[in-house]
């Protein structure tokens, strides 16, 4: 049995962070990658209006008006702990599911499951099923998507910030206990 907590927190974001075009910098394949800089600069900042727990995912809520520098309704990369949603976005082609309950679950696939759009999984023409994933308004799973939703090699709240995966700097341990820096 799984369980949902919603929590909603109003935070106030400091337009400083966007830069000098005021919009938030979303990139080529926001869901495959990391965050940029911009954004998790907008994480840091929102994180310290919150109540953060490391084993907890969020979806920040922007409003109408709210700009990006590319129309989409949200993102979140895939296995991450953020990810992003824009009201002013909802009816987008880009992650567009006219809604923000779909939207919403949508990013949830691929930040909590890691589910990926069937267009760049399987070839399949964007807006051609009515699966969860693709960028039409369904709610649909695959078979392979209801897989991956029961893996149980799939790891729930391993978050480490972008600068944690570095090795650079730190001191790390040879196979016979021996320390070395990097």
């Amino acid at each position: 049995v799984t369980t949902i907590n919603i929590d909603r927190k109003t935070a106030t974001l400091d337009a400083s962070l966007l830069g000098i075009d005021g919009k938030l910098e979303i990139g080529d394949s926001p869901w495959l990658t990391a965050y940029n800089d911009e954004q998790k600069a907008v994480i840091g900042h929102l994180k310290s209006q919150i109540d953060y727990k490391t084993d907890k995912y969020y979806l920040f809520v922007f409003k109408d008006g709210f700009e990006t520098t590319k129309s989409i309704a949200g993102f979140m990369p895939l296995q991450r702990q953020f990810g992003f949603l824009f009201n002013g976005g909802l009816n987008s082609s880009e992650e567009g599911k006219g809604s923000l309950s779909g939207v919403a679950a949508h990013e949830i696939g691929h930040g909590v499951f890691a589910l990926r759009h069937p267009f760049d999984q399987y070839g399949s023409k964007k807006e051609s099923t009515y699966w969860l994933m693709d960028y039409k308004n369904g709610s649909l799973l695959s078979h392979m998507d209801w897989a991956q939703l029961h893996n149980p090699d799939l790891k729930f709240y391993v978050f480490q910030d972008e600068e944690e995966g570095e090795i650079a700097g730190k001191i790390w341990f040879t196979p016979e206990w021996e320390p070395m820096k990097v």
